[in-house]
């Protein structure tokens, strides 16, 4: 329990990158979403609650509606939510949350993040799934669902082949041309940052005749790899390309201390690949959760 609170609401340009960062990287419950870097890129405009000398942070990223400023999650951020080394009692998750009475919000609140019941009752729970690289790859499969396993024999047989970075620039133009795509700039940057300064990588699906299928980008922080944006041109095919990386990362990394896990939109191919699901809580408060 932390006895002494002192808590501060800070605009992003007042917050310590450095002791900020360290925070997330130290917290049990610490993803890729939450780092200052990450939300710098894909916010235009965050703030967080900030308590003792960052013992404890809460990102909280500002959308403009209607002239009205309020706090919903971006594009590209799944899950966000309190972020502290300690694990937080729920007397201090209360006395954090009171900094939010006035605040029109719509949040989704990570895995780990044990709210008040009163909250719970008010939010609901959303799903992504994922799965423990530990065992060995064998152990894995046995996990994979039937139309899955039938993905993979299709995949063999036509001889998928799966290999390792794209051009950010090639890899925005593909989505274009195959996938619905909003902000592809700040995507754009985000990989190419990524790439560049993290432990990231985009991958694309090829069939046999040379011919880019599907692509994704994952970053690995937290001991978690995070799918984080896919595109695949064989939906009527049970996405076959996407199936091809994802078999293809979890093979590279199994037997390894990692999770690899998936966003909401792709939680179809989380489900072919794992049966393991985690729960979020989305909570909207004020006029906005009649559009959440």
């Amino acid at each position: 329990m932390i006895e002494t609170l002192d808590i501060k609401k800070l605009h992003c340009t007042q917050i310590d990158h450095i002791k900020w960062d360290k925070c997330i990287s130290e917290s049990s419950n610490g993803i890729v979403y939450a780092y200052a870097w990450y939300l710098d890129i894909v916010c235009e405009d965050w703030e967080a609650i900030v308590v003792n000398d960052y013992q404890i942070v809460l990102p909280l990223p500002i959308s403009t509606i209607l002239n009205f400023k309020v706090i919903r999650l971006p594009e590209l951020v799944q899950q966000l939510g309190f972020f502290s080394p300690q694990i937080l009692d729920p007397k201090t998750i209360r006395a954090l949350l009171k900094h939010l009475k006035s605040t029109e919000l719509v949040y989704t609140f990570n895995a780990y993040n044990h709210l008040p019941q009163q909250i719970q009752k008010k939010g609901k729970l959303k799903h992504y799934h994922v799965i423990d690289l530990i065992p060995s790859m064998d152990v894995i499969e046995k996990h994979f669902s039937k139309e899955c396993i039938k993905t993979i024999h299709v995949m063999n047989t036509e001889k998928i082949s799966v290999v390792r970075s794209q051009n950010p620039a090639e890899y925005i133009s593909f989505k274009l041309a195959n996938c619905t795509l909003k902000k592809s700039r700040k995507l754009e940057r985000l990989i190419a940052y990524a790439i560049r300064y993290k432990s990231a990588g985009t991958y694309g699906a090829y069939n046999k005749y040379n011919q880019l299928i599907a692509q994704a980008f994952l970053l690995k922080t937290n001991n978690r790899i995070v799918l984080i944006d896919a595109c695949d041109s064989t939906h009527e095919r049970e996405n076959i390309g996407l199936c091809a990386i994802i078999y293809h990362i979890i093979k590279a990394n199994c037997e390894s201390n990692l999770t690899l896990e998936f966003p909401y939109h792709s939680k179809l191919i989380g489900h072919h690949f794992s049966g393991i699901e985690h729960e979020c809580l989305q909570y909207a408060k004020g006029w906005l959760k009649w559009f959440s």
